[in-house]
């Protein structure tokens, strides 16, 4: 008697996608999970792993002309910025640091990535490393969140609160500033917090915060009255780590545990599924040799 066994890929509703970020004109999007990267359609799919490794990586920014995607990655043992190939490949390391360096953007032109980082002993500093070779640089001696470009210079993230913390009010909330030529203008500043700030085109300044209803959503700087403008209205939860497409047409953001997106035309948000068709179990179990000897251990659960 012949038996003939198939094997099936069960694909896998993927959790808790993090961190991402979109190509150039939105159709694709690179993002975080189970400490990788992972690259998928724009509009949902089955996702494909770009760092295949036991190293944590993180923060992945695509470049504006398409072509690379920086992230922060502590294979070296700390957290250093890297840049691969968009379609996958072998990483060239940018930075060399004992501590983690952060990566939050690119330079207009594709060849630098911005990162944020505490050497010079100043936490929360935005450096710039050149992609093909040289020694960082300082770009804002500030300590800042994060930065995204503006057509004057720099939008800067800066306060005291971290991101998670909801319904604060006070002085030690987190703001909005325009970096202009070395001048710092307030751009959208109150007691409440004002996160992750994003230039759209034929909206302007665009950020996150809390609604009236106690939920982090999209809002518009400048509104008749001087207030910011809800643009969306997401209920039961929070908007975290939104970014842009470079062509300023799509932001892909995290919410309730899935990535969405929504169009800048219409600021109606929609989630995208992702399937894992991968045999990736969390968390994951190593085995290794801790030492010969053990004197003291401790259980976590």
């Amino acid at each position: 008697m012949n038996i003939l066994l198939l094997a099936a890929t069960i694909s896998v509703a993927v959790t808790d996608p993090r961190q991402p970020s979109p190509y150039p004109d939105g159709s694709r999007v690179v993002f975080c999970w189970r400490g990788d990267l992972w690259e998928a359609p724009g509009t949902g799919g089955v996702i494909r792993c770009l760092t295949p490794s036991p190293s944590f990586e993180s923060f992945p920014a695509w470049s504006p002309d398409g072509s690379l995607v920086a992230f922060t990655s502590d294979r070296s043992g700390g957290g250093d910025v890297y840049v691969m190939p968009a379609g996958g490949g072998e990483a060239t390391r940018l930075t060399w640091y004992g501590g983690f360096d952060q990566v939050v953007g690119w330079s207009p032109g594709s060849d630098s990535v911005y990162f944020r980082s505490d050497r010079e002993a100043s936490p929360g500093w935005i450096y710039s490393a050149p992609v093909f070779g040289g020694a960082p640089g300082l770009l804002l001696a500030a300590s800042v969140e994060g930065v995204s470009r503006s057509p004057s210079g720099l939008l800067a993230e800066r306060g005291f609160t971290e991101w998670w913390r909801r319904h604060y009010s006070g002085s030690a909330s987190r703001d909005v500033w325009s970096v202009e030529g070395g001048e710092w203008l307030p751009a959208a500043c109150s007691p409440l917090d004002e996160r992750w700030p994003l230039w759209v085109d034929g909206t302007g300044l665009v950020f996150v915060m809390e609604d009236q209803a106690g939920n982090a959503n999209f809002h518009a700087a400048g509104g008749a009255d001087g207030l910011p403008v809800p643009l969306t209205s997401l209920d039961g939860g929070d908007v975290t780590f939104p970014a842009l497409s470079a062509d300023s047409r799509t932001i892909f953001f995290e919410y309730r545990g899935g990535l969405w997106r929504l169009d800048s035309g219409d600021w109606l948000p929609v989630e995208v599924p992702l399937d894992a068709a991968v045999d990736d179990p969390f968390p994951r179990h190593v085995e290794t040799t801790v030492g010969t000897f053990t004197d003291e251990y401790s259980i976590l659960s």
